[in-house]
């Protein structure tokens, strides 16, 4: 990402997480950070580094924030699969670093209505 190590567009999309009215605010949040398959700009990994380092000392000391470190390049669904393997929720947002949410969500809502209907509502997608 050419942003590294800067946090602004994750804070930014993280902060969007307050758009989503009734979710909890020490709800787990788990970032999965993926490995390139090799370093296109001179440079890149270690850019890479100071990234973490930045979302350990922002995210990483809050009891609700997990940080998964992909230890070689799992793509995008191999990212999601390890945050899979370790939620413990019955419902989960899959969300990317640079998607943030735009407008107000009403979560107890969403939630409401997919324990009503469950055959009907499996997933639900914002975009």
């Amino acid at each position: 990402i050419p942003t590294h190590p800067s946090l602004h567009i994750i804070n930014q999309t993280i902060a969007s997480l307050q758009l989503l009215q009734g979710l909890p605010r020490n709800s787990p949040l788990f970032i999965a950070i993926d490995k390139p398959l090799e370093e296109k700009q001179p440079g890149d990994l270690d850019r890479l580094r100071q990234y973490i380092d930045n979302l350990n000392r922002t995210y990483g000391v809050l009891d609700h924030v997990t940080l998964i470190e992909a230890t070689e390049h799992v793509g995008i669904s191999g990212n999601i699969k390890q945050a899979l393997d370790r939620v413990q929720t019955k419902y989960l947002y899959v969300i990317q670093h640079d998607f943030a949410f735009a407008r107000p969500i009403n979560h107890t809502g969403t939630i409401q209505a997919m324990e009503q209907y469950p055959k009907d509502m499996r997933i639900v997608r914002f975009n």
